[in-house]
């Protein structure tokens, strides 16, 4: 990844293992996003940050056989937000994780909290009927736990070429990361997740 890349995430292999961690763990929301939705065959959906396509493809179930569905994506750090994110007890490397996240995100372009805005953007592009949720899985112990730790080691070439961090210090995060996650007295999980959807009238082809 050149460091001129918008991408604050390692895409590839790595990146898509990250998505799928990522897909599982937010998999039981997601569904219950979709059945709001109405959805049914012969509609054509477009899915917004389609990161690994994992919904995209559950999108695509639900309006066949006749619709179809295409997901657009520029960088799938975009629609993560990062404030919300809690741990129980304090962690100092989630701290730094956050802070090192954040920032790695604006300065590749993209909005780190970009969530709560996600309703008045589609209002801009014309969506009506426009709805919002929030989610934000956190366990004791399994996947939900791993995707602070997997996402920090994901961001760890580009956070070094953005002078934010060396790498002892890189490394040193991804330790304590991981330590708190497999601690089964700890609590973690994913950011708080908004949801945001709505519908618009196709003038055609």
């Amino acid at each position: 990844m050149s460091k001129s890349s918008g991408y604050a995430i390692r895409d590839g292999v790595e990146g898509r293992e990250r998505l799928r961690v990522l897909a599982r763990v937010m998999g039981d929301s997601s569904k219950a996003l979709l059945d709001r939705l109405d959805l049914r065959d012969g509609l054509a959906c477009l899915d917004g940050g389609c990161g690994g396509g994992d919904v995209t493809l559950e999108l695509a179930r639900r309006v066949a056989p006749s619709g179809r569905v295409v997901g657009v994506d520029a960088d799938p750090t975009t629609l993560e937000i990062a404030r919300g994110h809690f741990t129980h007890p304090d962690s100092p490397s989630q701290r730094r994780y956050e802070e090192l996240y954040c920032e790695l995100v604006r300065r590749r372009g993209g909005d780190p909290n970009i969530g709560p805005r996600l309703p008045s953007l589609l209002r801009s592009a014309g969506f009506t009927a426009i709805g919002v949720a929030v989610v934000q899985p956190v366990a004791l112990v399994g996947e939900a736990k791993l995707m602070t730790p997997i996402t920090m080691e994901n961001i760890a070439d580009a956070v070094l070429q953005e002078g934010l961090a060396t790498r002892p210090e890189v490394d040193e995060i991804i330790r304590g990361l991981y330590d708190f996650a497999t601690d089964p007295e700890t609590l973690s999980g994913v950011p708080r997740i908004v949801q945001a959807w709505g519908r618009r009238e196709c003038s055609g082809e």
